[in-house]
């Protein structure tokens, strides 16, 4: 398997995203669907990369009425390239794959979030936490 930068990780990532997807996706989308590995920021300056490089492409998607009326412009949607799907690919023949999530599922990050926040305000270990949600 090649070693890669987390830039790069992070390009990959954003390919695998648009690439599962029939229609395109809006930037907060694929921070939304990264389970943690995209940040609010930074994909746009992946997206930029990536477009930079001919794999992804970008659409404003039409203004709601109201909103276009008020010179608020649509929001942009990126889609992945004939160049991005061959470069994704490419990099799964490597031996890349998306990253797993970061702690398992929403309600387990979650439950970690109250055992932690409850151990802050009463001390103690997790299991004694645990104990005082139970009671």
């Amino acid at each position: 398997m090649v070693s890669h930068s987390k830039s790069v990780m992070r390009e990959l990532l954003v390919l695998h995203l648009l690439g599962s997807e029939k229609i395109g996706l809006y930037g907060l989308d694929l921070v939304a669907r990264s389970q943690g590995h995209l940040k609010r920021g930074g994909v746009y300056v992946t997206l930029g990369r990536l477009q930079e490089k001919g794999q992804v492409l970008s659409k404003k998607a039409p203004a709601h009425v109201v909103l276009a009326r008020l010179g608020i412009p649509g929001r942009t949607m990126y889609e992945i390239t004939q160049a991005g799907k061959l470069r994704l690919v490419e990099a799964q023949k490597d031996g890349w794959h998306p990253p797993s999530g970061r702690g398992g599922s929403v309600i387990t990050r979650l439950v970690g979030v109250v055992l932690k926040r409850l151990r802050d305000m009463r001390g103690g270990t997790p299991r004694e936490a645990a104990s005082v949600i139970r009671s």
